[in-house]
């Protein structure tokens, strides 16, 4: 019974472990923007990632550790930022572009203790059709009018049906000049996939969240422990 008790607290204590570290956002290069979708059956969005460094260069704005001053200088050029953002991004299929709806920036520090920052646009797309495609044509060049050898990349940092979920590193698609438009192949969606992707999403939910590892401790209590007596005694078995 000892045996028991030892393995459900090793299991508590294991999760706890790594819990306590978090798997960190993927860094960013710092002279790449990005384009990151979030897919789901009949929803499509994502968010338009810019480095600091271009939109110092290419705006005349001064960025740094101080977020005040940072949302200042963002502020006092984000009508053009985001019509930068609106010329140099398409999505679409079958030769159509789609509307995109931008929503109010933020800072990729807001979400990830990381060194390099980026404004982020979070965006909506307006989807035209009843389920998104498998094949997405979209058009991504920032900059590369304006900075020499300059490059982009789309990741999809969420698509269930495929079984991705919170992707920060694996990237899909690199523009370059030349190749400012791409095919974006999706892949066949799944329901395995879905279901195990959901597990996952579940035990990870879990494993990040010590208030969440202490529950399940509570919920092993009962399989090797009874409360008799004013005290906790070990069961016979399981």
């Amino acid at each position: 019974m000892k045996s028991l008790v030892r393995a459900a607290l090793a299991t508590v204590v294991g999760a706890l472990v790594i819990g306590l570290f978090p798997t960190a956002a993927a860094a960013h290069s710092g002279d790449q923007a990005y384009v990151y979708l979030n897919v789901s059956t009949s929803l499509l969005g994502g968010q338009v990632e810019y480095p600091f460094g271009d939109v110092e260069r290419i705006w005349g704005v001064d960025l740094g550790d101080d977020r005040d001053a940072n949302v200042e200088a963002i502020d006092s050029v984000l009508p053009e930022m985001l019509a930068h953002v609106d010329e140099h991004f398409d999505i679409g299929a079958d030769g159509v572009s789609w509307g995109v709806e931008f929503g109010d920036y933020l800072f990729l520090t807001d979400l990830f203790d990381v060194d390099g920052d980026y404004v982020i646009f979070p965006f909506d797309v307006d989807l035209p059709v009843a389920e998104v495609p498998q094949t997405l044509e979209v058009r991504f060049d920032p900059f590369f009018d304006e900075i020499a050898n300059r490059d982009a990349l789309l990741l999809i940092a969420n698509d269930y049906n495929r079984g991705v979920f919170e992707n920060e590193a694996s990237e899909l698609v690199a523009f370059e000049p030349g190749s400012e438009f791409q095919q974006v192949d999706l892949g066949e969606s799944s329901r395995w996939q879905n279901f195990t992707t959901s597990i996952e999403l579940g035990v990870d939910h879990i494993r990040t969240g010590p208030d969440h590892i202490f529950f399940v401790f509570v919920l092993l209590l009962p399989s090797v422990l009874v409360w008799s007596g004013l005290r906790w005694w070990a069961v016979e078995g399981f």
